[in-house]
Formats: C-alpha cells, structure tokens, sequence
C-alpha cells in the first residue's frame, strides 16, 4: 500500500480513536484497517497506537507521529496543488472578452507574451462592445475581460482592477485642413467627422457637436454614436488616411501611422482626450495560473504605455 495513504488512515484512526468508527469514515472493512495500522508500525519499527476498551489510543511515538504525518500530507497536497498549476499554465486555456481599444492597446500584446512564454496555452480572444464585454465575465463564458473604464459600472459580482487614465490623441492625415490652424480646440476639431466607436459614460454627455444620442433604456450608461462609427479601429486609421475624418488613438496605437507619415497627430489637449483601462473576473471564480500571468502582463503593458505616453517626433504636426 502506498506510504502516504498509510499515513493517512492512521491519522483517521487517530482522530476518532476507534478503529470501527475509523473504518467506516475511510469507507474500508475494520480488519483492513487493523492490518494497515499493523504494517506501518512493523515499517517504523514503533508501536503508534495502544488498543484498549476505550478504543485506539496514541502512544508517545504515535503522537510525534500524527504531529509530523500533518504536516508530511499538508506538504504534499501544496506539492500536488503547485504541479497541477503549472500543469494547467501549461497546456489551459485562456478566454479573454474585451473592447476594441483595448485590444489593440494592451491585450493582443499581453497574449504575445504569454504564447511566447507558454506556447501550449490555447487562447480564445473575443473584441466586443465593452458592454457585451461585462455580460460575457458574468455569465462565465469568458475568464477575464478587459475594456474602457469609463463604460465600467460598480458590480458586486466583479473583481476589477483600474489603470492609470492614458491620453487619447486626434490624428489626421497630413493634408488635412485642420493641421494649418493655430490653437486648435477640441470644439473646432469635432466640426470634422469622428471615425471612432461608441462613446458611453458620463464624457460622452459632454461631446461636441456631430454625435448623435442614442437611446438607451433607464438605467444604462448615456451614449453618444460618432459620425463615423465602426468597431475596426484599423479600419477607423484607414477611413482617416484617405479623408478628412479624424481617428482618435493612444500614442502607440498611432506610431506606426505616424512614423510612416500616414498620418500626424494635431495639437490638440483636453480632460474629455483621457481614457483608461479595466481588467475584471467574478469575484467567485479565482483566476486560473494562464489568467493571473495575463492580468500580470496586462499591468507591465499599461505601464509601459504610460512611459510612451508622450507621441512620437517624426510625424507629428509641428506649427510654424
């Protein structure tokens, strides 16, 4: 019979300090128990246990015993519990739901990373409306989800964490009317179409003219639809390469467009040009090992966009 299962129908035995009681609590016939408490102490060469009227008694040697076997079952049940971790990090898988801007911000490199880490890990990446985003962590169909803080309303039932608020820039291309004006406001900008998604909460109260508000029932976060909407942001960057709509991004999401001079970010700063992110599970369903390192790299990519928070040099608008 297997040593540490020895061990631990002795500290049955022990803690019931009857061999029939014993027994039955380890679903076994008392003779086999009588016989495995038998084997053990002719292994160890030391009677554990005095048998009497009064039950099963530890002796000296069977109290030391019990003391250590504890703590020998604790060790290897952490043992067991840390391999099986490791186990699932290495071939789990992992469901993410998030917003559009957070997956091209911080969530298609966070799954780089953890793919290059643990290449075994399936990965389920699903980009919704930050709405659908909440509903799918709720119901369970998604481990973790990560969107727009601003749209993320308090839920008992959530787990969330916030990141610092990053600023949103306007671009445009470099022909663009908009890149010949001096002191240029968020007002005179929006006079110019928007190619963005939906904006909802409290900011979206606040947007300038060229948005249409959309109904929404009591209850649910205000919203505001952009006279361009889409839930491409790469096909947002394309419709304002090739027109006089203006696309809004994080400084890194625009680099590249920025750097091949595609595109060039206007002068432009305002408290409504903030945005920030939140990752959140359900409070009742711990973060399985593949989740938790992809919240933890989540966190090292926030941090390094806001060291990248200032925009790129070459590219940008620069005012006589």
């Amino acid at each position: 019979m297997d040593t540490l299962q020895l061990y631990r129908q002795a500290l049955v035995l022990a803690r019931h300090g009857n061999y029939a009681r014993a027994a039955e609590a380890l679903g076994i016939a008392q003779p086999n128990l009588t016989r495995a408490i038998a084997s053990l102490e002719r292994s160890l060469g030391v009677r554990l246990f005095d048998r009497g009227r009064s039950g099963a008694v530890t002796t000296a040697f069977g109290r030391v015993f019990v003391e250590r076997a504890e703590q020998l079952l604790r060790s290897d049940a952490e043992l067991r519990r840390e391999l099986q971790l490791l186990a699932d990090l290495a071939t789990g898988t992992l469901r993410i739901a998030c917003g559009p801007y957070a997956a091209e911000a911080v969530v298609a490199d966070a799954v780089a990373r953890l793919v290059a880490a643990h290449p075994k890990v399936r990965i389920e990446c699903l980009v919704m409306t930050p709405e659908h985003v909440v509903t799918e962590v709720l119901s369970g169909h998604v481990d973790i989800g990560v969107s727009t803080d601003a749209t993320l309303q308090p839920q008992p039932e959530l787990e969330i964490e916030r990141f610092a608020p990053l600023r949103v820039h306007l671009a445009c291309r470099p022909e663009h009317p908009l890149t010949q004006e001096r002191q240029l406001t968020l007002a005179r900008a929006l006079q110019y179409p928007l190619v963005t998604t939906r904006l909802r909460g409290a900011d979206a109260l606040q947007v300038m003219p060229g948005f249409e508000a959309a109904t929404a029932p009591r209850g649910v976060l205000p919203e505001l639809v952009p006279p361009i909407l889409v839930n491409s942001l790469a096909m947002g960057r394309q419709i304002a390469r090739g027109s006089d709509a203006l696309f809004s991004g994080f400084a890194a999401q625009l680099a590249d467009d920025v750097r091949a001079g595609r595109l060039v970010l206007l002068d432009v700063d305002d408290a409504l040009l903030r945005n920030s992110h939140a990752v959140y599970h359900r409070r009742d369903r711990p973060l399985a090992p593949a989740a938790a390192l992809f919240r933890t790299l989540l966190r090292e990519l926030e941090q390094e966009l806001q060291l990248a928070d200032a925009p790129p040099r070459r590219g940008r608008l620069r005012r006589a």
